[in-house]
């Protein structure tokens, strides 16, 4: 009679199996720490964002943005911006700085961020309420958990547009007037909250019969 033996034992730690645990892709959207337009050489911290670009004036755009609390390994990013009180053409080019050491209050000509790396391109027209989005950013891009997003009009015949910021415009009345949060920019993370691997360290074995 053949006999059939069976055997049952604990794996020691030093020769455990593992598994990797990964979690599910997750989505985040993060406002700006700061946003700010420069005229020329004036700063203007209002609840605009407006580009230009002509003989006599020129305006670009600053946005900065803190992605310290991604808390797992960024996938993608985009930028969404919206339409707000000034229509107009474009296009409008779309750079990334890791220079960070300006603010909404103290943006100037001579902290500013530069056109450092070329991101993408947003084509018109700019409608009132348009949202325009610029996908597929490369996170290995950005070396620190801060970064500067800057928005050119390189249209020379294209007409000016404003985009919606964060920051409050003094109407004048006594009020701060605000864009709305859903019309405010956001910068768009898809990441993933890191992979673990995990012992085993109990498995119950049999030869096959």
């Amino acid at each position: 009679m053949k006999k059939i033996l069976s055997i049952s034992y604990i794996v020691p730690l030093a020769a455990a199996f593992f598994f990797t645990v990964t979690a599910l892709a997750q989505s985040v959207e993060l406002s700006p720490s700061h946003d700010a337009f420069l005229e020329n050489s004036s700063r203007y911290n209002n609840q605009y964002l407006r580009l230009e670009s002509t003989s006599t004036r020129v305006r670009k755009a600053f946005l900065m943005f803190d992605k310290s609390s991604v808390q797992g390994t960024v996938t993608s990013m985009a930028l969404q911006l919206n339409g707000y009180s000034d229509s107009g053409s474009g296009p409008v080019d779309v750079y990334l700085s890791n220079n960070t050491i300006w603010t909404s209050s103290n943006l100037s000509t001579s902290n500013q961020p530069g056109q450092d790396i070329f991101l993408g391109t947003l084509s018109g027209p700019f409608g009132l309420n348009d949202f325009k989005t610029l996908n597929n950013i490369d996170a290995s891009l950005v070396t620190g958990t801060s970064f500067s997003i800057v928005l050119v009009h390189t249209g020379a015949t294209g007409d000016d547009l404003a985009f919606a910021s964060t920051g409050p415009y003094d109407s004048g009345s006594g009020a701060d007037l605000v864009a709305p949060v859903s019309r405010q920019p956001k910068h768009i993370v898809d990441y993933t909250a890191g992979s673990s691997s995990v012992p085993v360290t109990g498995v119950n074995l049999s030869p096959n019969s």
